[in-house]
């Protein structure tokens, strides 16, 4: 029996260390859902943003958000206000009233905040959002809600007309009525300033123009605008004509008598020239590039079809002429509509180092999306790799493959991400994922079954705290197993302590007395 008391302890001391290594809710970190309006009207857009209660170097985090669908329509979602640097992040609608978030970040720096989302208010009333299953970095706080309370819009009054209008000097023509917008007055050449007193009707909006008004010989237009509470606007109009000096004619010199002359022949009428035609404008032509297909006109973009994410439209010169063009909200890249009636009209880029346009592609990976791009004269291409192509979705993309390889899965990209930072990526066609390259010779990344980076830690499955876990359940039987072990080995004890006292006072043998302390 002594000989199996370490298998035993050693047994409870792995049982114990077991159900600790189970990962549990964290006791210090806690999340909380902030709102930057705190009672929205319908139509409103609010933001609500998720942070922890401290700071903390986030490599990943991921939550379930529950909200209201009767009173709140999910816009959008955005990681940009993290200080660290994100990798992949995704806010994905998984059912009318549940975004699934999930970020992998590459932590430069400690942050609090996790992320913003944008929603629109529809209803009035009160309505809650509710993060649950929240991982960050390891740690799982507990779920969280907020209560926002959408409130119906005011009603404000649209009356923008004029209660009064009068001029000092002269008389308005037609007298003045609240609903006729154009007035006209004449005064005389000695008037230089015409007074203009109006009033509004609703006290509630406000009136611009009149007062004192400079008068120049000729016509003046006066204009008063009046704004309503809502903001609508009536312009009434006042044509003030000032009449103009005449100069005084100097006096004509007296001649003597002229001399009798023969009768002046009567001159016979020139012929009336006719009109010349106003010439029509000539029309600019829209400037067109040439691709390998043929010419393509750069116009704007056609009815229906969106700009991409991440773009807004502004005008680019190109051959001495404005063109329409979407320029990156974060990188140095912008976009041409190219329009020539067939399949492959859509947005392109133009490439410097090729001297040509290309077509705008996208290659996207779960949680995020990438810019599909040529490198520049100044990126280097690495050694042992080999440019190619790929097709995806009908278009193709420049790719290059590995030295030696003739139906590589592996392929080496050129990507932009949603920051505007461009860099080579490893494609695996069979996962599809990407890596980020490692310019170092002999060190490569393995995909992993989720997205990851060079020393990123992988997002780990989390688990739902509502729902019953194998895991928790196995943890609590080990823990019970350990208890009773515990308890048989103090039984066991007492017993054979109990066993030895009997034999020895069956053999006539007392146990020695206690020793006696001398004070």
């Amino acid at each position: 029996m002594l000989k199996r008391k370490p298998i035993i302890a050693l047994l409870c001391i792995a049982i114990i260390l077991i159900s600790f290594s189970y990962p549990v809710q964290a006791e210090g970190l806690s999340t909380s859902i902030g709102v930057d309006m705190s009672k929205p009207v319908i139509g409103d857009e609010l933001t609500i943003v998720i942070s922890d209660n401290r700071a903390l170097s986030i490599k990943n985090y991921d939550f379930l958000l529950t909200y209201d669908a009767a009173l709140f329509q999910y816009v959008s979602g955005s990681a940009n206000n993290l200080a660290p640097d994100k990798v992949l992040f995704g806010a994905d609608k998984i059912s009318d009233n549940q975004i699934q978030v999930t970020a992998l970040l590459d932590p430069k720096s400690e942050s609090s905040k996790l992320m913003s989302l944008k929603f629109k208010a529809l209803n009035a009333g009160d309505g809650s959002f509710r993060a649950s299953s929240i991982n960050v970095s390891g740690e799982y706080p507990s779920p969280v809600s907020r209560t926002v309370t959408v409130t119906k819009p005011i009603s404000k009054s649209s009356d923008n007309t004029l209660k009064s209008l009068t001029i000092s000097p002269g008389t308005l023509s037609p007298a003045f009525s609240p609903d006729k917008l154009n007035y006209s007055v004449s005064v005389g050449a000695d008037v230089s300033r015409l007074t203009v007193s109006a009033s509004a009707a609703d006290s509630k909006a406000s009136v611009s123009g009149g007062g004192q008004v400079s008068l120049q010989s000729g016509q003046n237009t006066i204009k008063l605008v009046v704004t309503a509470e809502n903001g609508e606007k009536k312009t009434y109009t006042i044509v003030a004509t000032r009449a103009v000096i005449s100069p005084t004619p100097k006096p004509t010199p007296t001649t003597g008598p002229t001399p009798t002359t023969g009768p002046t022949p009567t001159p016979e009428p020139s012929p009336t020239p006719e009109p010349s035609p106003t010439p029509e404008p000539t029309p600019t032509p829209p400037v067109t590039v040439d691709l390998p297909d043929g010419p393509y006109q750069i116009t704007d973009v056609p009815e229906g079809t969106s700009i991409p994410a991440g773009f807004y439209r502004s005008l680019s010169e190109i051959d001495g002429q404005m063109v329409p063009s979407y320029k990156s909200l974060h990188g140095d890249l912008t976009l041409y509509y190219l329009y020539r009636q067939s399949s492959d009209d859509g947005f392109y880029y133009y490439d410097s180092q090729s001297e040509r346009y290309q077509p705008y592609m996208v290659l996207s990976v779960p949680a995020q999306s990438f810019t599909v791009l040529s490198p520049g004269n100044e990126d280097i291409i690495p050694e042992g790799w080999t440019l190619s192509s790929m097709t995806i979705d009908g278009k193709t993309m420049p790719v290059w493959k590995k030295d030696g390889q003739e139906d590589p899965t592996t392929y080496l990209v050129y990507l932009m991400d949603s920051r505007g930072q461009q860099a080579f990526f490893q494609y695996d066609t069979a996962s599809q994922l990407l890596i980020p390259y490692v310019a170092q010779e002999g060190i490569q990344p393995e995909p992993t079954p989720t997205e990851t980076e060079a020393d990123i830690t992988p997002i780990p499955v989390v688990p739902n705290p509502e729902q019953p876990n194998p895991w928790q359940l196995a943890t609590a039987v080990l823990g019970l197993a350990c208890i009773i072990l515990t308890s048989l080995l103090i039984v066991q004890a007492v017993r054979k302590n109990g066993r030895f006292n009997r034999r020895h006072y069956k053999n006539g043998h007392l146990p020695p007395p206690p020793p006696i302390k001398r004070i």
